[in-house]
């Protein structure tokens, strides 16, 4: 797990300097707390379910109250990624900017779904999921 998130804060910080975004800690405090609480799941299926929702999102043209379960939101936006999440979403509608930041689209593509593909043990309750 240290692994882990010692990858997915390199990830962070180069992906907020792409993106022109003042470093803050405040994802990545929220992602070390997740990660000790939720174990790499945290990395492996909470992230690349919250890409799934983000990619929803895009498709739908804004952030339905439905999406980003088990994520605290601020008006319409997830807390988590939220300087991310702000330059693609209106802050108090969601809905989709016009002119959406590209880079941060990709940015939280990355960091959501960069461990999805990896594998490693798994609850029975995860394992019921799988038939």
């Amino acid at each position: 797990m240290e692994r882990l998130i010692v990858l997915w804060k390199v990830l962070l910080l180069e992906l907020q300097e792409m993106c022109l975004m003042y470093v803050t800690s405040d994802d990545l405090n929220m992602a070390v707390a997740r990660s000790e609480s939720e174990g790499d799941s945290f990395f492996t299926i909470t992230l690349p379910t919250f890409c799934k929702d983000f990619e929803r999102s895009l498709e739908e043209g804004g952030i339905s109250l439905d999406l980003f379960v088990g994520f605290r939101k601020q008006a319409c936006l997830p807390i988590f990624l939220q300087g991310f999440m702000a330059q693609i979403f209106e802050r108090g509608t969601g809905r989709l900017l016009a002119q959406p930041d590209i880079d941060c689209i990709f940015a939280i593509r990355q960091l959501t779904a960069a461990f999805g593909k990896i594998e490693g043990p798994r609850t029975k309750a995860q394992d019921s999921f799988r038939d």
